[in-house]
């Protein structure tokens, strides 16, 4: 796993001199109904992304890195529900920017 959260930052820049490739997934907080958590879909965005990356490199040998999961997302229409949590539009572009251009 290439978790750049759980790598020093010289691992990072060894890493990224492989690709330059970095996979920054955006989740959300909202409601799935009475049976699922309100995490359900940053799990599954970080699950694809791990596959997305493992399968990288398993066919070229080279790492793309993972950033650490953003777990807000622009669920506005969900906001009636309990637990929901919503980034306005401008805000979460705003956000992506700052991460990928840093």
């Amino acid at each position: 796993m290439f978790l750049i959260a759980d790598m020093t930052s010289p691992e990072v820049r060894e890493a990224m001199n492989e690709t330059g490739i970095v996979i920054v997934h955006v989740g959300s907080m909202e409601q799935h109904g009475p049976h699922l958590p309100i995490k359900s879909d940053t799990i599954i965005g970080f699950e694809v992304s791990r596959r997305a990356a493992a399968k990288f490199y398993k066919e070229t040998g080279k790492r793309v890195l993972l950033a650490p999961s953003i777990p807000f997302g622009q669920s506005l229409h969900h906001m009636n529900y309990h637990g929901s949590i919503a980034l306005q539009p401008e805000t979460l572009v705003t956000v992506m920017k700052e991460i990928c251009v840093g």
